[in-house]
């Protein structure tokens, strides 16, 4: 599976739980999709950084 299909698919996530957040929600649940959200942001960044490590070419190749 490559990285940059894992950053579309947690894009997807985003979107998704943004669309919820724009809805009548309690305060706790507002919170915990906020925090999903923020953790699967994170781990998007993290995992498209990684991606972007393993398509650099190496100096001299």
């Amino acid at each position: 599976m490559s990285a940059g299909f894992v950053v579309a698919l947690a894009e997807g996530f985003e979107g998704t739980l943004e669309e919820v957040l724009s809805r009548d929600l309690s305060p706790e649940l507002r919170a915990a999709v906020a925090d999903l959200l923020s953790q699967i942001a994170a781990a998007r960044s993290v995992i498209a950084q990684i991606g972007d490590e393993f398509n650099t070419p190496c100096a001299g190749s």
